[in-house]
């Protein structure tokens, strides 16, 4: 009987996670944007891990929708966009993400104190 063999593990974790997250694996994709995020396996690259964190959004992964709110929320590698954040914050919070409900509770009282056409009050 012939010996099984395993398949070679890809070198670049990056790739394995894009290659899933593209066949519509929403945890790689979440997976592939923590790495972009982190440098995990290569260079930051944080706008590419906000549109992956959404295509996992997008595909149930509520961290996903969590961690996408919070780079829009933050304008970190993406425009700054609080009405797309508060969005996908509130999707993560309705799927029990606390992290993202804390976030989103956050943005709430920064907006109230805003003045308009001014920066926010301290």
């Amino acid at each position: 009987m012939p010996l099984r063999q395993e398949p070679a593990p890809t070198a670049d974790p990056r790739v394995e996670a894009r290659e899933n997250c593209d066949r519509g694996q929403g945890q790689a994709c979440l997976e592939l944007g923590e790495m972009l995020r982190s440098g995990h396996g290569g260079p930051r690259d944080m706008e590419r891990a906000a549109m992956a964190f959404e295509r996992a959004c997008d595909r149930g992964v509520a961290k996903g929708c969590g961690a996408a709110g919070l780079l829009y929320l933050t304008g970190q590698g993406v425009a700054e966009d609080r009405p797309r954040a508060a969005r996908l914050l509130k999707q993560a919070c309705d799927e029990q993400v606390m992290q993202a409900c804390a976030l989103l509770e956050q943005a709430k009282r920064r907006e109230v104190g805003r003045r308009p056409g001014g920066p926010p009050r301290p």
